[in-house]
Parts: C-alpha cells; structure tokens; sequence
C-alpha cells in the first residue's frame, strides 16, 4: 500500500512540475499522458531534455517559461 502511495505522489509531484514548465497546452498533455502511461521512464527522459535545453541555467530548468515573469515580478516586489 505504501508503495502505491509513494508511486502516485511522485507521478503527482512530476506531473505538477511539468504542467507548471511548459507553456504550450498540448505539450502539457502529451508529457502527462506519456508520464501516466510509461512511468517514470517519461519523467526521466523529461528531465534530461531540459536539463541540455537548459543549457546549465538552473533557473530555466526549474521554472521553464515561467522564468521570465517570476524574475519580474521578483524584481517589481523588491521596488
């Protein structure tokens, strides 16, 4: 049973990730798709796509095309 638990909160956490980095609507739904059916295999493949798009900036790993409007609104709250 706790496997079960720790399966489905990683899958939720990965995908809760992905849909919040990508921008494009249909991206999000094929990667949540592709993580529902093939497991982490998918999760795993993600991460190393961004990690080489990324280009070693951690910020554009983590956050994807939200990095732009977090560093803005980061900077306008600072003022």
């Amino acid at each position: 049973m706790i496997s079960f638990i720790d399966l489905y909160v990683g899958f939720f956490l990965m995908a809760l990730w992905i849909l919040f980095r990508e921008e494009k609507n249909y991206l999000k739904i094929l990667w949540f798709i592709l993580l529902m059916v093939f497991g982490f295999f998918t999760g795993a493949l993600y991460v190393l796509i961004q990690l080489y798009r990324s280009q070693g900036d951690w910020l554009s790993f983590f956050l994807g095309h939200q990095k732009e409007r977090l560093l803005k609104q980061s900077i306008k709250n600072r003022s």
